[in-house]
């Protein structure tokens, strides 16, 4: 997002510049966009922050560039007005934010939220969202502080490029727009489409290439060659057919995701737009059309971006991420007129007085600064101590554990014994298992975890590169190459494969929805029997193991929040589960189970069978946590229903018993 600033026509240095009303146009449509798809209700509306951007590096660029031309450019001038008009209206959404969060969080989430305050107040909110990227992190619609990254990619870029235009001679300036937009693009390319060899995962790389500023630098860059051309060449006059056809073409963006890693072509696509509209003033918007709305909302949309996120955040949290459609739409609405009074009280007053005293302004944010800093930290830290916390995520016998890459690294930290007679292959929901395993490993003969995020156990229906998303081509080559080295072992005598399983139509690479739950089932169904007929050829002896009910609802929050006092809005007020309901949900994995079980002559083993009495499946046992998620078992959970199910014992002996899942 970008702060009110000055538009950028040309005017003598130090004059006043008056907005143009087509860039607050855009300004309004971009934050409405944004407002809508986090309501659910525009699919492509998050690409209201790339039309941002653009609009960012035109309006900076051509106040940097006029500056310096005109020979009064001063940086920590620059710096001080940027910071006049940022932060008065961000510490004060961010003191409210975090004054809130005690009564709304639950108690875990407190850590996340230190680190999300101190990167949200020091501009490096992106780097420290990328930082916490992993498949066990907390659910992304329920951090407060999240949409501030994109404020963080805006100021880094500031801090760089004013002193690269100051350095490089003004010939230079346009090729260094076109070396800079060509290196970011490729570099958002090679991170999106996993183009690249790096000690890392692709969800990792993809989200690299989301939030850092590296790969988002040429968002930005478009905007500033728009200011750059508009400022050796003059204003390009579009025929009204074209500067119709322009203004389509951004409202038909937002309405039509064109799909693929984010940046990426869609992203683009509306920045050049959006330039091509800087470099046509009232192309999109001219005065007759009467859009003073829109300008109006263009002008309040930074304070509507501040206040918006933390409320349809704190929402999700209330609602275990099942927030209904009018709530959303209600708070979303909620946002316009309390932005608008944030921009009255807050950001008019401030920048009017910066322009009188601008060393007390300077003196007031940095205390404003520091005491928003000090206020958060001093309500968090007491209450992480006070209050029982959300389970740990369970990722097995060591987070190493979780691979990355696309080859398997044999560790010795993920095996309990030199030469173990069991394989635990599978994603998330097999690493659960492996410390329940591990505890009993001395009935069968000790454990090797096999795992990685994400990543159904499948070797067949792989498509070629190219026809599948880059991290579900990583996932095929990790269980291709597991599969064979489990093959080729010599001590591996029993394969025991878990997986959300539904993930495995992803991982095939499966590029259009069935058409009946019929087809769906067959999918998963072929994708499982791929794998079981490749471990079995080797010798090997196979079970299942489905994974546990769930309904979709985050269950381990509703018992964090219940037992913390925190406040609870899902509908149902237990965190419990129903069998028939998370039966349904499942009902084309429990099928596809079933067919490879009875197919292949398996076993297959259901966890409701531990969990469940009648239709309700508890998430507790007394104190003790079952779940540490939606669906994810804690390892207290998954040793209790390993027990129950006598998973230990079925290892040690051939167990080729079938039974249906519970329920069904």
């Amino acid at each position: 997002m970008i702060a009110p600033v000055a538009s950028a026509a040309p005017c003598p240095a130090g004059a006043a510049r008056p907005r143009r009303a087509d860039i607050q146009v855009l300004r309004g449509v971009a934050v409405l966009a944004v407002l809508l798809f986090h309501a659910g209700l525009l699919p492509a509306g998050y690409l209201g922050v790339d039309l941002f951007f653009a609009l960012s590096g035109f309006l900076m660029t051509r106040i940097i560039a006029a500056g310096i031309e005109a020979g009064d450019f001063r940086l920590g001038a620059f710096y001080a007005r940027r910071a006049a008009r940022l932060l008065p209206a961000a510490l004060v959404t961010l003191a409210v934010t975090t004054a809130l969060a005690p009564f709304l969080l639950t108690p875990t989430a407190y850590s996340a939220f230190r680190a999300d305050l101190f990167g949200a107040l020091t501009f490096s909110a992106n780097i420290v969202l990328w930082l916490q990227t992993d498949y066990f992190a907390a659910a992304a619609e329920t951090k407060p502080l999240l949409h501030t990254w994109s404020l963080a990619v805006e100021e880094q870029f500031y801090l760089i490029w004013p002193l690269a235009l100051m350095l490089l001679p003004r010939r230079v300036w346009p090729a260094a727009v076109v070396a800079g937009i060509a290196a970011s693009l490729a570099l958002a390319t090679a991170l999106g489409e996993g183009l690249v060899n790096m000690p890392m995962s692709q969800k990792r790389m993809e989200a690299a290439a989301f939030f850092l500023l590296p790969s988002r630098a040429f968002e930005l860059l478009i905007g500033a060659g728009a200011a750059l051309a508009l400022g050796r060449w003059g204003p390009l006059a579009l025929p009204r057919p074209l500067a119709m056809l322009l203004g389509g073409g951004i409202l038909a963006l937002l309405f039509v995701p064109l799909g693929g890693p984010h940046p990426g072509l869609a992203a683009l696509a509306i920045c050049l737009l959006t330039a091509l509209a800087c470099v046509s003033p009232g192309a999109i918007a001219p005065p007759r059309l009467a859009l003073r709305p829109l300008a109006r909302i263009g002008d309040w949309s930074y304070s509507i971006y501040l206040v918006h996120w933390p409320l349809i955040a704190y929402a999700n949290a209330a609602f275990l991420g099942e927030t209904p459609l009018w709530v959303r739409v209600s708070l979303i609405a909620a946002a316009v007129p309390l932005g608008a009074l944030q921009w009255r009280l807050v950001e008019e007053p401030l920048r009017h007085g910066w322009r009188f005293r601008p060393g007390l302004w300077g003196v007031r944010l940095a205390g404003a600064t520091v005491g928003c800093a000090v206020f958060g930290a001093a309500v968090i830290a007491p209450l992480e101590r006070s209050y029982p916390q959300r389970p740990a995520p369970n990722v097995g016998l060591a987070r190493v554990c979780d691979q990355r890459g696309a080859r398997f690294v044999d560790l010795e930290a993920c095996r309990t014994r030199t030469r173990p007679r069991v394989a635990l292959l599978g994603d998330s929901y097999a690493m659960q298992w492996a410390n329940a395993l591990a505890a009993d490993e001395a009935r069968f003969g000790g454990l090797v975890q096999i795992t990685k995020s994400g990543c159904a156990p499948t070797v067949t229906l792989a498509p070629p590169d190219g026809a599948a998303p880059p991290d579900a081509r990583e996932c095929a080559a990790f269980m291709t190459d597991a599969a064979a080295r489990i093959g080729a072992s010599a001590h591996i005598e029993v394969v025991v494969l878990s997986s959300s399983w539904s993930r495995s139509m992803r991982a095939a690479g499966a590029a259009a929805e069935p058409e009946a739950e019929g087809d769906d089932a067959q999918h998963i169904a072929h994708t499982i029997a791929g794998v079981v007929d490749t471990l079995k050829l080797a010798g090997k002896r196979v079970l299942l193991l489905a994974p546990a009910p769930s309904t979709g609802r985050d269950v381990a929050s509703c018992n964090a929040r219940a037992q913390g006092g925190v406040p609870l809005l899902a509908a149902a007020a237990e965190c419990t589960i129903s069998l028939s309901d998370a039966s349904r949900r499942d009902g084309p994995v429990h099928s596809a189970l079933l067919n490879v079980a009875e197919a292949s002559e398996i076993p297959v083993l259901w966890p409701a069978e531990g969990l469940c009495r009648g239709d309700l499946c508890r998430t507790k046992l007394g104190e003790v946590t079952l779940y540490a998620d939606r669906s994810h078992l804690t390892v207290d959970g998954a040793l209790t229903v390993a027990r129950s199910l006598q998973l230990a014992e079925r290892l040690a002996p051939a167990d080729t018993g079938l039974s249906s899942p519970k329920g069904r």
